[in-house]
């Protein structure tokens, strides 16, 4: 199969470290909520929260500009879930990361993450804000992501029947199979295009038990 992995708020802990580094940004002022940090409230919670658009380009200056940010985040239960697949799963598969992660290394660092984490020898990092083209171009028969707006992108390209057949590119009866790894900020009316799950563990067993 070809897998397809969101990295962010899937395999690493951004929600945590983003949340210190915006305190940090802010002079020490906390305006966030007990649990933020964990499962926050909306996509944008810093804002949300009351932090000016500010602060918030000061915070994003500070991770583009240092050269190990993305590659110090914390691992989540989903990176360990795939860790302990590896190597076997690597070989089985192919296996590419999919990332929106700004700043002229951040591939770079993505790639020393997941070979410290995920124990993948050479991961496949891709950059791109654009999930939908990159899962219909890699012709993906798995993705995982943790942003709701992604997934009803990858669902659109699923059903653009129109699309597909102009390009020639789909086979018969190819279909993405969507996971959305339920959060507090990607909560919406359930969709048959998609199956949340509350890990990466439980969408193993989805494909596994053929579910």
């Amino acid at each position: 199969m070809r897998i397809g992995f969101d990295v962010d708020g899937v395999l690493a802990n951004f929600t945590h470290a983003y949340q210190a580094l915006t305190v940090q940004a802010a002079e020490g002022l906390n305006l966030f909520k007990p649990g933020d940090d964990v499962n926050p409230p909306c996509w944008n919670w810093p804002e949300f929260r009351g932090y000016s658009p500010e602060t918030m380009r000061m915070v994003w200056s500070k991770i583009t500009q240092d050269p190990s940010w993305w590659a110090r985040l914390a691992p989540l239960d989903g990176a360990e879930s795939l860790a302990m697949c590896m190597p076997e799963f690597d070989q089985q598969h192919d296996i590419y990361y999919v990332t929106a992660r700004p700043g002229d290394t951040a591939k770079r660092q993505t790639e020393m993450w997941l070979r410290n984490y995920i124990g993948c020898p050479a991961p496949t990092v891709l950059i791109a804000s654009d999930k939908g083209s990159i899962m219909r171009g890699l012709r993906l028969d798995v993705y995982i992501d943790d942003n709701l707006d992604n997934i009803k992108a990858c669902a659109s390209e699923n059903t653009d029947e129109a699309a597909w057949a102009k390009a020639n590119e789909k086979p018969a009866r190819f279909n993405t199979r969507l996971f959305l790894l339920n959060r507090n900020y990607n909560q919406g009316p359930d969709c048959s295009a998609w199956t949340r799950v509350r890990s990466v563990g439980q969408m193993f067993d989805y494909l596994t038990l053929g579910i």
